[in-house]
């Protein structure tokens, strides 16, 4: 990290980052070339490892791309806005944002598959005990992704 002043090192608040923001940014390697695409998500930490939930469709470009490259890059940011200054080039935006790569791999059992639903819907929503039909489990593609590298950079 180049800026090391903004760096943020203090795993409970890269934890606070990944609770407070709602969107998630993809970076998948989609036969060459690069797919970024917002998803919602839910994350869970498990014997000190983190990992991401997504979900989607059984079918379409994000799918896809995760089932030939399993590498995946995120993006998640809070707190964002302009702070203004007098002079162009003083300019900055005030953020605190997580940047991370992991390994991506699609879920098929449905006990695993409904664990993740819930943690995104736990996120998402505050809410825990949702009730997920088989046949809507059946229908949806979850993604677990295994955090293997993570940052964090604040500017106030």
């Amino acid at each position: 990290m180049r800026r090391k002043d903004r760096e943020v090192t203090d795993y409970r608040q890269i934890i606070e980052v990944l609770d407070a923001a709602h969107i998630c940014h993809l970076g998948i390697n989609d036969n060459g070339h690069i797919y970024v695409v917002p998803v919602n998500y839910g994350f869970d930490i498990c014997k000190d490892e983190l990992f991401l939930y997504i979900h989607g469709a059984n079918e379409g470009r994000k799918l896809a791309a995760i089932r030939n490259s399993c590498e995946i890059g995120f993006e998640m940011e809070v707190n964002t806005g302009l702070l203004a200054a007098s002079e162009a080039c003083a300019y900055t935006t005030r953020y605190k944002s997580v940047i991370g790569e992991g390994i991506a791999f699609e879920l098929f059992d449905e006990a695993e598959k409904v664990k993740a639903l819930s943690c995104i819907m736990k996120h998402e929503t505050g809410k825990q005990n949702w009730d997920f039909p088989s046949a809507a489990v059946e229908k949806t593609a979850v993604i677990k992704i295994k955090v293997l590298k993570i940052s964090c950079k604040e500017n106030k």
